[in-house]
């Protein structure tokens, strides 16, 4: 090889190193890193630590994002897995509707009713709500489920949820659905998989679906009815209850004529 090729090699090499070493470089930092979780109630899911603020952590996980203070978390181990970074996507709005603020007592009075009527704890109903939506009422995931409960349009019109949207009318059904599942398989977790792939999917296995997400999903769920068993529902008034002829149901902290009877 001649001089004179080695040396315009060392001049493209001095050119194409640089350019490699920067463009290259941001690629690497900007990875987010996938780490098993564990937690201090034993539970254990995989997740993309996307966002880490104060006492607060942020996963991804397929279907959507874990949200876990760090008093919650006993354990962060990397998998060694990176990924690019992804755009946040904010939930779709009805366009006729305006996103009320998210406050985690805001539906408190429904949630009480319909898990007494339903038989199963307000802690549970809370905690589901928490990992579907974040307490979103108008939150639509990638797959087309809506609200607070994320019903899907099917499973909604066939429980006689019309306004999925509705707070009232999707917890309801929401809460109903999942009474339903528990009764069919007789076991909290497969009735929370049930509710979150499908009780085919639980049928198809004998069992809990070989599913990240929904394994993930079960473990979130369990873990914020445990914080909210300990944080109950504290209603600061005793609740009326009103039914008219046509079904709908009014709640109220006061007995607003003959037709309200207090909510036991």
């Amino acid at each position: 090889m001649s001089k004179i090729l080695i040396n315009r090699l060392g001049k493209l090499l001095l050119i194409i190193l640089p350019l490699y070493h920067f463009t290259t470089l941001p690629l690497l930092y900007s990875q987010e890193r996938e780490y098993k979780v564990f937690l201090n109630n034993g539970n254990t899911f995989y997740g993309v630590l996307i966002d880490q603020n104060n006492d607060n952590y942020i996963f991804r996980v397929k279907g959507g994002e874990l949200n876990f203070y760090q008093s919650e978390i006993k354990d962060l181990i990397p998998t060694g897995r990176t990924v690019n970074p992804r755009n946040r996507k904010t939930p779709v709005l009805k366009s006729q509707k305006k996103e009320a603020p998210r406050n985690i007592g805001n539906f408190d009075e429904l949630i009480v009713y319909f898990a007494k009527k339903n038989n199963l704890e307000p802690a549970l109903i809370k905690a589901v709500i928490k990992a579907e939506s974040d307490f979103d009422q108008y939150c639509v995931s990638t797959k087309g489920a809506k609200g607070l409960m994320q019903l899907m349009p099917n499973t909604a019109a066939g429980l006689g949820v019309f306004d999925i949207y509705s707070p009232h009318q999707n917890i309801e059904g929401g809460t109903r659905y999942l009474a339903e599942q528990l009764r069919n398989f007789g076991d909290i977790k497969l009735a929370l998989a049930a509710y979150n792939a499908g009780p085919e999917a639980v049928k198809k296995y004998n069992g809990l679906p070989p599913f990240r997400e929904t394994k993930n999903y079960i473990t979130a769920v369990l873990t914020y009815w445990q914080y909210f068993a300990n944080h109950p529902i504290s209603l600061p008034k005793p609740l009326f209850i009103y039914i008219d002829e046509k079904g709908n149901i009014f709640l109220s902290d006061l007995a607003k004529g003959p037709g309200y009877r207090k909510l036991q």
